[in-house]
């Protein structure tokens, strides 16, 4: 099959890029320091200038000025053409002055390093670093920016590389005209308006973490001008986690884009529960573009399409555990080759690196290679600008959302089922103390689903359940949370172990495809039984199905839902809700019901 390939255009721009830096070199040297006799042309430590726009001044093109330790807040400064201005590192050089400002201009062919940038009381488009001419060459790097209104703002081209964005309202703003930029290695956390803004040109975005970045940050890389038909974007090997929205949830993005991008080997990690948003944002009709090699997971979508001749082709990629699965809005999608939708076995919740046996290793497009030379692997680690590290054979994740009850003859116990690949087998240990240690002793199912229902039980004693989970290599998780099932009686209706309050449980489980169990609560208050009725509505607010319309005791009681409504017809997947009465009173919070189809 024929593949659509990465344009030779993007690498004949950054062979441009490297031809340009190589052509900078800085031969003087000056120095600004706070311990410096000031004494003019300022080339030595000894005699540096007590400000940095002295020694910048001193300088003619391809020297190199050196700032020394300390906080400095004589800015604004003006970086003349060709000229390096260098730091000691973010930990020493510190660059601070409030109010709006903006700290450094640069000209052509400049370097901006080792400095940090704050401002305690950023005001509207103050910035850290802005250009102000077209066609301007500028290195940024091993800088931090910190509590600015605009980090790097203007219209340039260059290099981003290895620079700390934190709390900033933008980080990199080039929204007036197009730009070409180099934007690597850096760190992208808290920045609350964009992390990326632009307005065409062509972006090479790699090996970049994005994480807890608010509201509007999420789209962190916007291409506007989708009119002119020149804008390339290639966006690889980055990592966006944890990034949330606290308005609009179902319509921001961590990436939107207009034309001509390029996704590979990129991690998506969106956030847990309900309230989720999309990985990527596409806009405009007419449009083509190529995501590949990536992991998206834990999305409300993995795609958001505002256009209808757009088209997204998608090769080996994984999408998993998304809620609208993979599209939401208007377009094409094309699950062209090679894609999977699997449990990509990261780490842990903030080690995205892939666990031995991880379905992803070795699963990428098998054109593409790994640092190492093998196959690609799907996600930010792999392809060539990815690492070569040791997968490491964990335990499969500690089993949790235990939970159980009693139906006539038999205790039903469920959890949240294991996804690994190499996962096994379940160990269930019961015992009748409280408290007690898993033992072989006490072993007593080695259920291979997250159901398990105990018939070897009596009612004189109460009891006490914990699961461990068992991969394919033998290795045991850590034991879940104790569960306890408790009998005790007064004239033949629970006793003093009665419900405190009348609630909806979560259900299990959630989301679901065939059925869930839904349990709840009624306390013991008022007339007994009292007339009980369980309803499900969707997100309109109409009646779907109603599940118990009978009279009950107090206790726990489960129903189960199908999918179907009162009609036995199935009904689209969605968000649904469960709603509880008691004598026609409602003294429970609905609950949220996702299903997926």
């Amino acid at each position: 099959m024929m593949k659509a390939k990465f344009p030779k255009a993007i690498f004949g721009f950054c062979w441009l890029f490297l031809l340009v830096f190589w052509a900078v070199s800085y031969a003087d040297y000056h120095y600004a320091d706070h311990d410096g006799s000031n004494e003019y042309p300022y080339t030595s430590w000894e005699t540096a200038a007590d400000s940095i726009q002295k020694a910048i001044d001193a300088a003619e093109s391809g020297d190199t000025v050196y700032v020394g330790a300390g906080v400095w807040d004589d800015a604004p400064y003006e970086l003349w053409e060709g000229i390096a201005l260098i730091g000691m590192g973010v930990d020493s050089t510190i660059l601070r002055k409030e109010g709006r400002v903006t700290y450094i201009r640069p000209y052509n062919n400049a370097l901006i390093q080792g400095f940090y940038f704050y401002n305690p009381t950023p005001i509207d488009t103050s910035s850290a670093i802005h250009p102000d001419y077209r066609d301007t060459v500028i290195i940024i790097k091993y800088n931090e920016f910190k509590n600015l209104s605009v980090s790097i703002l203007g219209v340039f081209t260059g290099q981003i590389v290895n620079n700390i964005f934190i709390d900033n309202t933008v980080a990199i703003s080039c929204w007036i005209d197009p730009c070409s930029l180099i934007v690597k290695n850096n760190t992208f956390v808290g920045n609350t308006e964009g992390c990326i803004v632009a307005n065409d040109g062509q972006w090479f975005v790699t090996n970049n973490l994005f994480h807890h970045n608010p509201r509007a940050s999420v789209r962190l890389l916007t291409l506007n001008n989708h009119h002119l038909g020149i804008d390339t974007a290639y966006v690889a090997n980055n990592l966006f986690y944890a990034n949330y929205q606290e308005d609009n949830w179902y319509r921001d993005e961590y990436c939107a884009v207009t034309l001509g991008t390029y996704y590979e080997n990129n991690t998506f990690v969106g956030l847990p529960g309900i309230e989720r948003y999309v990985a990527i944002g596409i806009y405009y009709d007419d449009t083509t573009r190529i995501t590949r090699n990536c992991v998206i997971t834990d999305f409300l979508s993995a795609f958001y399409m505002d256009g209808q001749g757009i088209t997204q082709n998608l090769y080996y990629n994984d999408l998993w555990n998304n809620i609208w699965d993979n599209i939401f809005g208007y377009g094409n999608l094309n699950l062209v080759e090679g894609n999977i939708h699997a449990d990509p076995m990261f780490i842990d919740s903030s080690n995205y690196h892939l666990q031995m046996f991880s379905p992803l290793i070795d699963a990428g497009d098998p054109e593409i290679q790994d640092v190492d030379g093998s196959r690609s692997d799907i996600g930010c680690y792999g392809g060539p600008r990815g690492e070569s590290y040791t997968y490491i054979d964990l335990p499969p994740r500690t089993p949790d959302s235990l939970d159980g009850y009693v139906e006539e003859d038999s205790i039903i116990l469920n959890w949240r089922y294991n996804t690994e690949a190499d996962f096994n087998i379940y160990y269930v240990f019961r015992d009748t103390i409280q408290g007690f240690e898993p033992l072989p002793i006490n072993l007593i199912a080695y259920p291979e689903t997250s159901l398990y229902v105990d018939i070897d039980f009596d009612r004189e004693h109460n009891y006490y359940y914990r699961i461990a989970a068992i991969d394919n290599q033998d290795n045991v998780s850590d034991y879940s949370d104790e569960l306890a099932i408790v009998f005790t009686y007064v004239d033949g209706f629970f006793g003093d172990n009665l419900p405190r309050v009348t609630k909806i449980s979560n259900n299990y489980p959630n989301p679901f495809n065939i059925q869930t169990t839904i349990s709840y609560y009624l306390a013991n208050v008022g007339y007994q039984p009292a007339m009980v009725q369980l309803y499900i509505y969707n997100l309109k607010g109409q009646l779907v199905r109603k599940l118990v319309d009978e009279s009950k005791h107090p206790g726990k009681h489960t129903a189960i839902w199908d999918g179907t409504d009162d009609s036995g017809n199935a009904v689209s997947s969605g968000i649904y809700f469960t709603r509880l009465t008691v004598a026609g009173l409602e003294f429970a919070k609905p609950r949220k019901i996702m299903l997926i189809k």
